[in-house]
């Protein structure tokens, strides 16, 4: 019972009463109050921390499902939609490993005080756990409403944020699914992930609508984890070797070690679908040991029957969460003495995606360690925007690649490539190997030697090889298979 006290407050009592009669037949009421009040607030907030993130203050899963169903009833009343949007926070591992969970909470806590700030009265945010977040909105009326409030959330992110001295920018992947009707909460929920599971495959800060076909999708990339398992397990990828040109002289100075997959049911699994699963699903470290093992032991074989080739040995890519494990330049040293080879006779490809995040040490570590050793590292697709300049000082590289999309823009001999020509000059200045992917006609190789590039490779020159098929290049009794 709620009572109000003579100061204005609200008291909560619990009463112990029974009704007394007197010799004359009349009666009262006798009993005893007792405040319950300190007991009645400490159990509103064991119920709210039932129903509440206990860092950001936000709804949890459980309430945020109790608010979707009740959204979901009212729906069906006034037929509008309702919308779901789930939010992950792109690259928010490296915060926590490299400046601590004390900054990783304080950042979780301003990114919500932001989403607070751009939603609607009756529109819930709500925290699910780690760094995902929810956004369940009712109401909609048409499509361009659910655009809008997608827009707004995104927004979120335009500008950094305050972290004690420092600032910090991140971006995060939205995944957005709306209803008219007839779907359950948990239905909702699982589609607006499978549409932000999307958003985080195509890019970084990528916002991403739910479509029936991404659920086919998803089921596809569900079943190709679980191959792709098995068949690193049980050795079922091809290594493919590219050739690396000489433009001045035409010697083949290296080759590009290239994973393929053939799935017996659904064929040639193409590398942009694989490689992106096996970094999401955690694979990736032993795709790359499984390269580098197939790869040392048939560069040492090469070795063996034709010494004095490849000069610059066999280029491998390598991932940023390769690169950034303390086990990778241990193992590199060991598989490589265990086939009598030099750190040399492989090079490892990282893409500029590696050098986004400045703050992974384990991943810089490791490329200094790997050149103090004598291996090489290799810049690919230079010139795609995500690496500062200052990173090709800072970091031991021994070449660079140009990205294939500025080769294509030469398509004449009158064509301008300033942008080649300016990379091939960085790159000479600081004493790298320059070398020009994706070459494939007569007329960007003239280019590209007028501009003094060191090496190229791409269909003109060659196509991946069989490895069978290497040592006749080798020793310059076969053609390269050009395009």
């Amino acid at each position: 019972m709620q009572l109000l006290a003579k100061d204005g407050s609200h008291v909560f009592v619990e009463t112990d009463a029974r009704v007394v009669t007197a010799d004359d037949g009349s009666g009262l009421m006798a009993g005893i109050a007792h405040d319950t009040t300190e007991r009645h607030v400490l159990e509103e907030r064991l119920h709210h921390r039932v129903l509440h993130d206990a860092l950001t203050e936000l709804p949890n899963r459980i309430l945020l499902h109790d608010r979707l169903d009740q959204a979901l009833a009212r729906r069906e009343r006034d037929r509008s939609q309702v919308a779901v949007m789930l939010l992950d926070l792109d690259g928010f591992k490296s915060v926590n490993d490299s400046r601590g969970h004390a900054v990783g909470d304080e950042l979780l806590i301003e990114i919500a005080g932001r989403l607070r700030s751009v939603v609607r009265a009756g529109e819930t945010v709500a925290r699910l756990g780690g760094d995902e977040f929810a956004v369940v909105a009712e109401g909609m009326r048409a499509r361009r409403e659910v655009v809008a409030l997608a827009a707004r959330i995104q927004s979120v992110f335009d500008e950094p944020f305050t972290l004690g001295e420092t600032t910090q920018h991140m971006t995060a992947s939205l995944g957005v699914a709306a209803t008219g009707g007839g779907a359950e909460s948990a239905d909702l929920l699982r589609d607006a992930d499978t549409a932000m599971y999307r958003a985080k495959a195509r890019a970084r800060g990528g916002t991403e609508f739910f479509a029936p076909r991404l659920r086919t999708e998803l089921l596809r990339r569900v079943a190709l984890s679980t191959a792709l398992e098995t068949a690193v397990r049980d050795g079922e990828l091809e290594v493919r070797y590219q050739p690396i040109v000489s433009i001045t002289d035409g010697r083949i100075l290296a080759l590009e070690a290239l994973v393929r997959w053939l799935h017996p049911m659904w064929g040639w699994v193409q590398p942009d679908e694989f490689i992106p699963l096996a970094e999401q699903n955690g694979m990736i470290v032993a795709l790359g040991r499984y390269v580098l093992g197939a790869v040392a032991s048939q560069i040492a074989q090469w070795r063996r029957e034709q010494p004095g080739t490849l000069p610059l040995g066999v280029f491998i890519n390598a991932s940023p969460q390769e690169l950034s494990s303390l086990e990778f330049v241990p193992f590199v040293a060991e598989t490589l003495r265990g086939h009598g080879l030099t750190n040399s006779d492989i090079a490892f490809e990282l893409t500029e995606r590696a050098f986004i995040s400045e703050i992974n040490r384990t991943l810089t570590t490791n490329l200094a360690e790997l050149t103090k050793i004598g291996g090489h590292i290799v810049l690919d697709d230079f010139g795609t925007g995500y690496s500062a300049l200052a990173s090709l000082q800072r970091f031991p590289l021994a070449a660079l690649k140009i990205d294939r999309a500025f080769i294509q823009s030469i398509r004449t001999p009158d064509d301008q490539a300033p942008i080649v020509g300016a990379i091939i000059a960085l790159g000479k200045a600081l004493g790298m190997m320059v070398i020009a992917e994706g070459v494939e006609d007569q007329v960007q190789l003239d280019y590209l030697q007028r501009l003094g590039c060191d090496a190229a490779q791409g269909f003109l020159l060659a196509r991946p090889q069989h490895a069978s098929e290497v040592p006749s290049l080798l020793s310059g009794s076969a053609r390269p298979h050009g395009g």
